[in-house]
């Protein structure tokens, strides 16, 4: 989709995104939570309040051995790494796969969503792992600014949003010369035009994809998608808009992607109609015609789980409530939780958030914080890799 046709939205997928980075303002508590974990004020709606672990027993959880968090976010700083904010020690052991093969703290960077499983140790976090997969990968056939540090690059077809936050990471090209890396070093060569692969790692939104980091392929061989070559292929993720042409298109995003006999359908999944709203992975080739055909296709929704009293972290666009189910649901960005309750819930919805909580015996989701400001200020403690005198610069692998 290219950005004229999205601009003819008449600026309403823009202001959503506004919206999003620039929520309500403060934090709203989840059913009108207060002071942390310890006490919850009366609902008016009859659903039943949820059962608040004890502010004494949080203490405890916090400065415990060996109790289990995990955190789904970006990477928000090093020195360790700092997800959603909070430092995390990576221990020797512990297992970091990048894309799904085996990478180490080194492979990192700013921006990064990644998923880390790891435990309190006294009163520090310790990763036992860290995974980071990417969104998309693939060529930007048009990239322009929108407002401000605001700016929407189009990648296979799908609308991929920047903003103050975005890391622009170092392994791209500043095309422009300016000497600062913005979505404008993204748009094609102005002469021959060439587009160049980036790959991008975000929040999926109703419109797209709002990226959080944005930098070379981590794989260089991926996103070229020329049909003639295996493991070369353009990646997109997202929410299915449509199914069409009796199963044999999928619109994801706005991105029209043919399905064909040889398409493997990862795990036997039916295209039909009943894959609206759900989330999908399709590696995919372009045609000389500017279209695409996938190579594969899969679900992709995330279930988060746990048992008592382990905790979860999750920031992204709360994109569901589903307050009919017992147990109630949820869904942030591609995690779906099951939640004790959602009232207050809804004046967020479509926004960017943090969710945090403990899982009850019955491993159900306890929400203590619903946060609609979440984390957005980066730490660097970082080894220097060269210092540069003349300009009086340090650098780091950021």
């Amino acid at each position: 989709m290219s950005f004229r046709a999205f601009e003819t939205v008449s600026g309403r997928a823009f202001e959503r995104l506004v919206a999003a980075r620039n929520p309500l303002g403060g934090r709203v508590c989840a059913a009108l939570m207060l002071a942390g974990f310890g006490v919850l004020a009366s609902c008016s709606d009859g659903e039943e309040p949820a059962t608040i672990v004890p502010a004494a027993q949080t203490t405890r959880f916090e400065a415990g051995s060996g109790l289990a968090i995990r955190s789904i976010g970006p990477i928000t700083g090093f020195g360790s790494v700092h997800v959603n904010g909070r430092r995390i020690e990576i221990a020797d052991d512990a297992d970091v796969l990048i894309n799904g093969e085996p990478g180490s703290e080194d492979d990192l960077r700013l921006g990064m969503m990644v998923d880390v499983n790891s435990t309190i140790q006294f009163v520090d976090r310790e990763a036992i792992s860290l995974e980071y997969d990417r969104d998309l990968v693939g060529p930007v056939s048009e990239a322009v600014v929108i407002g401000g540090p605001q700016g929407v690059a189009t990648l296979a077809g799908q609308a991929v949003f920047t903003d103050a936050w975005t890391v622009f990471d170092g392994s791209l090209a500043d095309a422009d010369g300016d000497g600062v890396l913005t979505i404008l070093d993204l748009a094609p060569d102005a002469v021959s035009g060439d587009e160049i692969i980036v790959e991008v790692s975000g929040l999926p939104i109703e419109d797209g994809f709002l990226a959080t980091w944005i930098g070379a392929p981590t794989d260089p061989f991926l996103g070229q998608g020329d049909g003639a070559t295996s493991g070369d292929e353009i990646e997109i993720e997202g929410f299915v808009d449509a199914v069409t042409s009796g199963g044999f298109e999928v619109v994801v995003n706005g991105a029209a992607v043919s399905i064909s006999g040889a398409t493997n359908r990862i795990d036997g999944l039916d295209v039909n109609g009943d894959l609206v709203g759900a989330y999908v992975e399709i590696l995919c080739d372009e045609t000389d015609g500017g279209g695409f055909i996938a190579r594969s296709i899969a679900r992709r929704e995330r279930e988060v789980t746990g048992s008592g009293l382990n905790r979860t972290e999750i920031v992204g666009v709360l994109r569901g409530i589903d307050s009919v189910s017992r147990p109630r649901r949820i869904t942030v960005g591609d995690n779906t939780v099951e939640v004790s309750t959602t009232i207050g819930f809804e004046a967020l919805l479509g926004r960017q958030v943090e969710l945090e909580g403990l899982f009850n015996v019955d491993g159900v989701l306890v929400p203590a914080l619903l946060d609609a400001a979440p984390q957005q200020t980066y730490y660097v403690r970082d080894r220097v890799s060269a210092v540069i005198p003349s300009i009086d610069q340090a650098v780091t692998r950021l």
